[in-house]
């Protein structure tokens, strides 16, 4: 047995294999090089042409087909085309919808680091809402019971007086929900704003039954977190620019 395991790889390494031998050794090719990888996509792709080489073998080398080899890679191909689409759908904007603004907004916070799937789960069951007269969506010192994504119109912060404004697309009371703690001010959505509200106990499960969205929406939060801390500077340092006066990112992390 040894004897012919050596002499099999001798005549494939010299080049001087059966020429049906050669399907066998494309495939094997196909799937250690697909091993080697860590896209997703090319590994699938390249197993899935393992397995097509190794179905060829199994019809065409033998005397009769070899049924059963045929049948296990079948499945093993079949299962492999079902997990590539799974992620054609995660990866591509289909069946969004309206639900498309939700993944223009995010990719606005931070272009590519949500998927299309992602915000399939993020808004199953959930719509896109439009403030039609001012909606208060966290109070000082309250444990906000949503979480919010602004994609456009603007908010305020602080109280009716305030000329703190807040334009989407950003995240609000996203502090609160990290810290799970109060929220640190007064926001009002204002009239003709569309945006989303997720219940904290519906977006909690939906992040801890998910990890890539658990992870690709905390990144989202500290991305906005960031561009609204960066907006802060020249009040700290004494340097406000007209530019910045009462605008959004740029006065305050918002709840």
């Amino acid at each position: 047995m040894l004897e012919a395991f050596a002499s099999a790889a001798w005549q494939f390494l010299s080049g001087n294999a059966p020429p049906p031998a050669y399907l066998v050794h494309a495939g094997m090719l196909c799937y250690a090089g697909g091993l080697l990888l860590t896209n997703q996509i090319w590994l699938r792709l390249l197993l899935l042409a393992g397995a097509a080489f190794d179905l060829s073998y199994f019809v065409f080398h033998p005397e009769t087909p070899l049924w059963d080899a045929i049948f296990a890679s079948s499945v093993i191909a079949t299962a492999n085309i079902i997990g590539l689409m799974s992620i054609a759908m995660d990866r591509l904007p289909f069946f969004l919808r309206e639900n498309r603004d939700v993944l223009d907004a995010l990719d606005e916070i931070s272009p590519g680091m949500i998927q299309p799937g992602e915000v399939r789960r993020l808004m199953k069951g959930l719509a896109i809402e439009e403030a039609e007269q001012e909606v208060m969506v966290t109070r000082l010192g309250k444990i906000p019971d949503s979480f919010f994504l602004l994609l456009d119109g603007r908010a305020t912060v602080g109280g009716p007086d305030s000329d703190i404004v807040a334009t989407g697309p950003c995240f609000i009371a996203e502090i609160a929900f990290i810290t799970e703690g109060v929220a640190s001010a007064d926001v009002m959505i204002q009239p003709g704003t569309r945006y989303v509200r997720w219940p904290r106990a519906t977006i909690t499960r939906r992040m801890t039954s998910h990890a890539s969205l658990d992870r690709a929406l905390r990144a989202l939060i500290s991305y906005d977190l960031a561009a609204k801390l960066a907006g802060t500077v020249p009040k700290l340092a004494g340097q406000q620019s007209p530019d910045t006066t009462g605008s959004f990112p740029g006065d305050n992390p918002l709840a």
